[in-house]
């Protein structure tokens, strides 16, 4: 006998789960929004705007303790939601693949939409795209899984270091762009087409501040098709982290008690010693030393594996802290966020978007680094409040109430009192 699959029950969802989507959420707005902000290879220069010690210490705290930090964390929840999603279908007698496939595309036109017509800093659709290899391994033990994602990390981080270790003579010492030299360099190059010549700074910074939606549109294609062969190299890390959440979930580390706690205390020393010995000395040279294009593949092949290790640490310590404190306390702010994820995620796209080109306030440039702390602590603050209100009424977010009506083949109710059930993820 088969039941239809459906959403899960409010009591059989893992709070701390919703905890990390949520900080996870809003830990990503600041490593995000200086991409609406400045040209790509201009943002990798500390003092593009001033020279002011402002602008490093901003600099080098984002690279030290939140650059891919919570991305990562995202990636795992993704993974212990596929094995969640998997035991519900086991439990009620279905078929995994098809349904879980369908959701994969349903996802997948998703971000396709916002890579290409909003940002193209999109992650979605490669989630989507990871997803489909990394269910083939659903039902693996969790140390299968482990060894999997120990690979599949290990191997994205080795290919990046080769392929900097190859180019490190050749590649020439990096352009020193400020925001002054960009901005006479788009008003020297006016109507040239958006390639990915050494013009592109000056290009970017004209197409975002005064070009139409169409330019902004054809360049995020260019970009974004750009993606497609640095993903070769960034898809294993994503596997990686997928495969790890998978673990993690059937080792029911996301509910722990008493055994599961003394091996989350070892995470997050372990953690916290490795992410710290790798990521601050790479945030030091990030923010004072001068790293031609092939050191900057080295580093980031050692960025892998110490973005992971910090990650790790975050999500032990979240999962520590008294579980009161996401039910009653302050933290059910933060897991309100977590149930929306997906619409918040979007929510700051559209914001930034409007905020920042042309098309909107056209904000573009106008914001040194430490203002973009400041901006994202603002917009955090308005997600937290929006998330609170709308959970209070509501099941779903919009975009995950679309989402999952699609997959479900039926409009799924809204309103929460006209059902007692919470989503499936």
């Amino acid at each position: 006998m088969t039941t239809a699959l459906g959403p899960i029950e409010k009591s059989n969802r893992l709070t701390g789960l919703d905890l990390l989507r949520g900080i996870a959420m809003l830990g990503i707005i600041p490593a995000n929004m200086p991409t609406f902000n400045m040209p790509d290879r201009a943002a990798h220069n500390t003092y593009y705007f001033s020279e002011h010690w402002s602008e490093a210490a901003s600099f080098g705290f984002l690279h030290a303790m939140v650059d891919n930090k919570f991305l990562t964390l995202f990636a795992i929840m993704f993974g212990a939601g596929m094995v969640i999603q998997w035991r519900s279908a086991e439990n009620k007698g279905i078929e995994f693949h098809p349904f879980y496939l369908k959701r994969l595309a349903i996802l997948a036109v998703i971000g396709l939409i916002h890579g290409l017509l909003f940002w193209f800093g999109d992650i979605l659709f490669w989630y989507s795209a990871c997803g489909v290899f990394a269910s083939v391994f659903i039902k693996q033990n969790a140390r299968s899984l482990l060894g999997l994602s120990i690979g599949s990390l290990l191997l994205s981080a080795a290919l990046f270091f080769a392929v900097g270790a190859i180019y490190q003579d050749e590649a020439p010492p990096p352009e020193k762009w400020t925001h002054a030299k960009v901005s006479e360099q788009a008003r020297v190059v006016g109507a040239v087409p958006y390639s990915f010549d050494e013009q592109r700074p000056g290009v970017e910074h004209r197409i975002y501040t005064e070009g139409s939606y169409r330019e902004q549109m054809r360049s995020r294609g260019i970009i974004w098709l750009g993606m497609l062969a640095i993903m070769f190299f960034y898809g294993w890390r994503i596997l990686g982290l997928f495969f790890l959440g998978m673990a993690f979930m059937k080792w029911r580390l996301f509910d722990p008690r008493n055994e599961r706690r003394r091996i989350l205390k070892w995470m997050l020393g372990l953690g916290l010693l490795v992410g710290i010995a790798l990521e601050w000395p790479r945030a030091y040279l990030l923010t004072f030393a001068e790293i031609n294009e092939g050191e900057q593949f080295m580093i980031e092949g050692v960025h892998h594996l110490g973005a992971t290790a910090l990650s790790i640490a975050y999500l032990s310590m979240v999962l520590l802290l008294p579980r009161k404190w996401s039910e009653t306390g302050i933290l059910r702010f933060f897991v309100n966020v977590g149930r929306v994820a997906l619409s918040a995620y979007l929510f700051e796209t559209v914001v930034c978007v409007f905020a920042f080109y042309s098309i909107g306030f056209g904000y573009y440039g106008a914001l040194t680094r430490l203002q973009i702390w400041m901006a994202s602590g603002a917009l955090a603050l308005s997600i937290l409040c929006l998330a609170h209100f709308w959970t209070r009424a509501f099941r779903f977010g919009p975009v995950e109430w679309f989402w999952r009506s699609l997959a479900y083949d039926q409009w799924q109710p809204m309103k929460k009192e006209r059902a007692p059930k919470e989503p499936m993820d």
